[in-house]
């Protein structure tokens, strides 16, 4: 599967609203599912995961991925020929989806290559979670969607990046001061990348910095930021 999507971008934040989309289908599709799914049947699941993994909205709108990912060649929808749009784009209406039961799959080439192939489809699904989430909250997205295989991609990194970052901090967490350490080994802290490594964010000192697990997962999942002045910032 050719994973170039076309997606939402402004600074340092990328919309995961098409990734989210297609981990779904391929789940489903590892249980068994058929190639479409109807738009009211994957509206309530898409948008609990992009509550859960997407950033912060006022509102979340599945409707959009799930229209504009036939846009990106791997995609195709049916009984949406009707289906009228919105006045400020030409995405249709979520009404309009349930209206005319707009359902939405894999393109017959993809869904013929990936459910034939669990590697392929194990690797698809590796490759959406190193592209698009970082590491620590791979496991939940894994558990979320109950996905039963999937590959991790090789990780390009700077392999000093840890050792740089936790030196630079003198192994503590950079918000709550945890030190542990057995014998010479620190334990249970890691090298955070400020602006995500997923986001192109450098693996260097200045983007990096210090965190227990717990604070890195909770960083990473939008519980609190770092402002440009060097302040915490909790959601």
């Amino acid at each position: 599967m050719e994973l170039n999507l076309n997606v939402w971008k402004r600074g340092n934040q990328r919309a995961v609203h098409k990734p989210l989309l297609l981990l779904y289908a391929l789940s489903q599709y590892q249980k068994g599912h058929d190639r479409f799914f109807s738009y009211k049947e994957i509206d309530e699941p898409l948008k609990d995961l992009l509550i859960e993994f997407g950033p912060y909205r006022k509102s979340h709108h599945p409707e959009y991925p799930f229209w504009r990912l036939q846009n990106d060649g791997i995609w195709e929808l049916k009984n949406h020929e009707h289906a009228q749009p919105r006045s400020s784009n030409t995405d249709a209406k979520k009404s309009e989806l349930l209206k005319y039961d707009v359902a939405g799959g894999l393109t017959q080439i993809e869904f013929d290559a990936i459910v034939s192939n669990q590697d392929k489809m194990a690797r698809a699904i590796g490759e959406l979670l190193e592209q698009f989430f970082p590491e620590t909250i791979h496991d939940d997205i894994v558990d979320a969607l109950d996905i039963q295989e999937y590959l991790n991609k090789p990780h390009k990194r700077d392999p000093n990046f840890r050792q740089k970052v936790l030196t630079a901090y003198g192994y503590k967490c950079a918000i709550c001061g945890f030190d542990c350490r057995l014998g010479h080994a620190s334990i249970g802290l890691e090298a955070a990348h400020i602006k995500w490594h997923q986001s192109k964010g450098p693996s260097t000192v200045d983007n990096g910095i210090a965190m227990c697990a717990l604070h890195h997962k909770a960083f990473d999942r939008g519980v609190f930021t770092i402002t440009y002045d060097l302040k915490l910032s909790v959601s």
